[in-house]
């Protein structure tokens, strides 16, 4: 993350107050449910006076925003400036409060020891899965772990063993691990051995099984080590984007491998898919690109009829061998479902469709169902429809959603399953806000200029602006010496006209009594 920080570079600007708070309320937007916006700024709010609706929509998201402050603007009058400090202090510490953040007030010398520590607490190391086999009673007794130099801990959980002495581990050099010190430790609960070996040795350690029963072994480490993947598609017009549903049997996708923390002296790239008892059925040799934000490969790879694990291997920079997987196993399907997308806001009371496509790819005619549910209760009944779809044809249904509580996101999925099972084959889940009515932008045009606003003959500059709605306006009132007309075409937009004596208005407008809202020039 700080590589893809150092990655981005600004320009434009001019005048020290920023719209901190939009960029606030447009991160909140694109942030996923329950997570983290972190803010940094040398510089004051322009926008403080939408604080409060930033709170409203960083609560309804379960965002939390923390506050890197390194500077403050000092453009004005001395007494003017500390009290736009104060002011905007206070709305940074209040919206960081209301979202359980914090604001750090620190010298730009400070910057990268406090966001190391932020970094270091939200992004807490995790076990990287490793290998996954299961050892038939047909299989021999003797299963190779080969452990990499950059591997911190290795953990070998066994399901099958009835008691310790049935498994043995010996390190690289032959030992048999007696765990008797405080670097290892073997346990067993309900048949599963779980072994664990800190700093381990790197090279070929060997499990040893002395009964004929049936295992199944999962190593995992911790590690800097990992990686992830992603599959892609390409669609009619040629265009890659990244597949967020499970895999049509026999397609061919892109298989994206994401690795982290990976030394660029490491060698001998392979993907290997692995069976859902982790056999090998298919491996290829993979290009590892070096970039300055990711370190990534591409593969194209054709979908097989059964579900798959993904996993990497190679030589790391000490010449050990290691592998990473990841331990989701992928489901690959006859079915395709396609849900259009919301765009915008969704107007409060009123029922917004939700469009699905639901496409056959077997063989054979199937029935299927297809539900939504959401976090809130705003799905309108029916929830659930059932489809009998002929092979290589689809049906289009629809949903409806509605709520009458003001900047509420919700989060909705609608899925797929064979009539009668309730296996999901697929799934896709989406946000929307509902919201009331609002003003969208507010365009002026020239801009009035410090100089031109304090001359004595301010009035001789003149401005034009527009506000755009999100709904005809039939009403309007503004308290500010400003002429204001509807648009002939487009009652969504009112046209006002100024003087530079008159720098900042309100205008509030609505097409029904109830329903209000308000635009901002400043």
């Amino acid at each position: 993350m700080i590589q893809w920080i150092d990655a981005l570079s600004v320009s434009g600007g001019g005048d020290c107050p920023e719209y901190t708070i939009s960029g606030i309320r447009a991160a909140i937007g694109l942030s996923e449910i329950n997570s983290k916006v972190y803010v940094f700024t040398d510089a004051d709010a322009k926008d403080a006076i939408n604080a409060n609706i930033a709170i409203r929509e960083g609560n309804a998201k379960g965002i939390t925003v923390e506050y890197l402050l390194t500077g403050r603007c000092y453009y004005r009058r001395r007494r003017d400036t500390l009290l736009r400090q104060r002011r905007d202090l206070a709305t940074f510490q209040t919206i960081a409060k209301s979202t359980g953040g914090t604001v750090y007030q620190i010298g730009s010398n400070e910057l990268s020891t406090v966001l190391d520590q932020l970094l270091e607490e939200s992004f807490t190391s995790s076990t990287a899965v490793m290998d996954y086999f299961v050892q038939t009673t047909s299989d021999g007794h003797y299963m190779d772990i080969n452990v990499d130099s950059v591997t911190d801990s290795l953990i070998i959980t066994i399901s099958g063993p009835y008691s310790e002495t049935e498994a043995s581990l010996a390190d690289p050099t032959g030992t048999v691990e007696l765990f008797s010190s405080g670097n290892a430790v073997q346990s067993i609960s309900s048949n599963r051995i779980t072994m664990t070996i800190l700093n381990p040795s790197p090279g070929t350690w060997v499990l040893t099984r002395s009964a004929t029963r049936q295992w199944e072994v999962n190593v995992t480490v911790y590690s800097d080590l990992d990686i992830d993947f992603q599959l892609i598609e390409t669609d009619d017009s040629g265009i890659y984007y990244v597949s967020n549903r499970n895999p049509i049997i026999g397609e061919t996708y892109t298989l994206a491998i994401v690795v982290y923390n990976l030394n660029s002296s490491s060698t001998s790239f392979a993907v290997n898919i692995l069976d859902e008892d982790g056999t090998v059925t298919f491996t290829a040799p993979l290009n590892i690109t070096f970039g300055l934000a990711k370190i990534t490969g591409y593969l194209s790879f054709a979908i097989p009829s059964t579900t798959f694990y993904v996993q990497l291997s190679g030589i790391d920079q000490n010449g050990y061998q290691f592998k990473r997987m990841v331990g989701t196993l992928v489901t690959p399907v006859a079915v395709d479902l396609f849900v259009q997308p919301i765009f915008g806001n969704l107007a409060i009371g009123t029922p917004q469709d939700v469009t699905y496509t639901i496409r056959n790819l077997g063989d054979t005619t199937e029935t299927y169902t297809v539900t939504i549910v959401d976090d809130k209760g705003r799905v309108l009944s029916p929830s659930s429809r059932h489809h009998s779809v002929n092979a290589g044809n689809n049906i289009t249904g629809t949903f409806q959603l509605s709520s009458i509580v003001e900047l509420e996101y919700i989060t909705y999925t609608v899925s797929a399953n064979v009539y009668g099972s309730s296996i999901v084959l697929q799934s896709t889940t989406y946000t929307a806000m509902f919201t009331g009515p609002f003003c969208s932008s507010l365009m002026t045009s020239p801009k009035c200029s410090q100089v031109n606003a304090e001359s004595s003959n301010c009035s001789s500059f003149t401005w034009s602006a527009t506000a755009v709605f999100s709904f005809d306006v039939w009403i309007f009132h503004v308290a500010d010496d400003v002429t204001i007309t509807i648009d002939g075409v487009d009652r969504t937009r009112l046209h006002i006209t100024g003087n530079c004596c008159v720098r900042n208005f309100t205008v509030n407008a609505s097409h029904q009594p109830e329903v209000v809202a308000r635009c901002y020039s400043w």
